[in-house]
């Protein structure tokens, strides 16, 4: 199994499962409910942002710790169950928004008085009564609440969301009643636009759970508050502004559709990946428990190469999969020192009696000095090396091996090979060594023999040399052979009689 990387079994339990969809639920409620109150009260958006990411990680860790109590080791499972069970918890969210919004900017309004003016003791109120009470009783429920509150339930607006249209009707004929006096006791009982709507509209007050069993409610009210908008690009404190009377500068529309779809990646994706993380950790199977992390993590830092194939994350994640000693090969970084600028990280998790072990190693480059920021860039996670790769690893850096740990230190062997290896690099700098061909075999035999042209070239220097050799021979033979005579000292006039010339009649013209 070593050098291998770590695959989950896919094994889960379905009480397991069961928790982790309910649990979700209930939690996820929970914080979302807590981020919505946070939510409405903070004025800032980017505030709000890093509040909406805060909440899905606390979602999130607590997801994991079920996935790790009841050890679901089936990624699969986990992202299925979690991503229905987020889902109703942001339907719950969503109930909770609307029905807060409701509180904010309608309970208000709801709760003027209906009759301003009208004094219930006047003797002249009985004949306007009547007169009334003939003009609306021939109406219909839709076009009395109209006249007589100012809304009307097919609008199309927030009265779908509001008003329970049958409920309505069979209200409406509560309220004119079967005789003009049980319509003044109706009337004169409703203090209220809201008396009136609750007891006699069809008025279903919206919320969270009056919203999240009726969908459609939900969802009009939801589009209702899309097309209104609440807050502004300076200020995202909640409120109507202006929105109901005439345009406004609220974001609405597409755009607040994409900020609410952004939201909600923000409250789901730190909880899936979270529990996703956890569910692929490794899982030791023989003891049916998690692989554990050393504590405390001893500071297992190699130095980065200029160079080379391991200088690079892919390089080095590419030779591990082939050896993961080939990090041994690198210069280890005393603990003691201080942190370089590149240099690569390597943690483990392991069984109890470091049976299976799984490395990670991150590249960590320093980005701000001043601050002390990296960023890392993850080598390989959770490849299987023996307990004899653990105990190299803690001899390297001369720390203890733990006494679990049975595996073999070959510490100084790999350091005494690495030593014999840099020596003989460093021996054979400018010295290269051009590698001999290797000697051709069948076709390639034939085709390396030279050419019959090539072949008489070669035989007529070699018979050149010979006769050039032969001439000097038969040369040296002749002159051996001639008498010797003595060579003159002064030129061929030398040998003629000069001694009767008269030079002084000769004329030299």
């Amino acid at each position: 199994m070593n050098n291998q990387i770590y695959k989950p079994s896919n094994k889960v339990s379905v009480p397991g499962l069961i928790v982790l969809f309910f649990g979700l639920i209930v939690v996820g409620f929970g914080i979302y409910f807590i981020y919505e109150v946070l939510d409405g009260w903070i004025p800032l958006i980017y505030l709000n942002i890093l509040l909406a990411i805060g909440a899905g990680f606390a979602l999130g860790g607590i997801g994991g710790q079920i996935v790790k109590k009841f050890r679901l080791r089936s990624p699969l499972f986990v992202l299925i169950v979690g991503i229905i069970a987020l889902l109703i918890a942001n339907y719950l969210r969503i109930a909770v928004y609307c029905s807060r919004d409701y509180d904010k900017n309608f309970d208000k309004v709801f709760q003027l008085e209906l009759w301003t003016g009208i004094d219930k003791t006047d003797p002249k109120l009985d004949p306007q009564l009547k007169v009334l009470y003939s003009y609306i009783a021939p109406l219909s429920s839709d076009e009395a609440l109209e006249e007589l509150g100012g809304m009307s339930t097919s609008d199309g607006g927030y009265a779908d969301a509001l008003f329970d249209k049958e409920k309505t009707k069979t209200d409406f004929k509560k309220f004119i009643g079967s005789s003009y006096e049980e319509f003044k006791q109706n009337f004169l009982g409703c203090e209220t636009i809201y008396d009136l709507y609750v007891n006699y509209g069809g008025f279903v007050k919206p919320t969270i759970v009056s919203l999240s069993t009726h969908p459609d409610r939900l969802f009009a009210y939801l589009k209702c508050v899309n097309e209104d908008g609440r807050w502004t690009i300076k200020s995202h404190r909640s409120g109507l502004s202006d929105s109901l009377i005439g345009e406004n500068d609220n974001v609405k529309g597409f755009m607040l559709w994409g900020v609410w779809f952004f939201e909600f990646l923000f409250l789901t994706l730190p909880a899936i990946a979270l529990m996703l993380d956890k569910a692929k950790a490794p899982f030791v199977e023989s003891e049916g428990e998690w692989a554990e992390p050393e504590k405390p993590m001893p500071e297992f830092r190699f130095v980065i190469p200029p160079t080379g194939r391991l200088s690079t994350v892919e390089g080095l994640r590419t030779e591990m999969m082939k050896n993961a000693e080939c990090i041994f090969t690198l210069d280890p970084i005393p603990a003691i020192a201080p942190p370089a600028e590149r240099f690569y990280r390597v943690t483990f998790c392991r069984s109890r009696y470091y049976d299976e072990n799984f490395i990670t190693v991150v590249q960590s480059t320093l980005t701000n000095a001043r601050k002390n920021q990296r960023r890392e860039a993850k080598v390989i996670k959770y490849l299987s090396v023996s307990a004899d790769y653990i105990a190299t690893m803690f001899g390297t850096f001369e720390y203890v091996v733990p006494a679990m740990c049975k595996g073999e230190n070959r510490a100084a062997e790999i350091s005494k090979e690495n030593k014999e290896r840099a020596q003989a690099e460093q021996d054979n700098i400018g010295k290269p060594h051009a590698p001999a061909p290797p000697k051709a075999t069948g076709a390639e035999a034939i085709f390396d023999e030279p050419s019959p042209y090539s072949r008489a070239r070669i035989d007529t220097s070699q018979a050149d040399s010979f006769a050039a050799k032969e001439l000097e021979r038969e040369r040296k033979e002749a002159a051996a052979q001639q008498p010797a005579f003595k060579q003159p000292t002064s030129g061929d006039m030398d040998s003629l009689d000069t001694s009767n010339l008269d030079l002084s009649n000769f004329d030299f013209k």
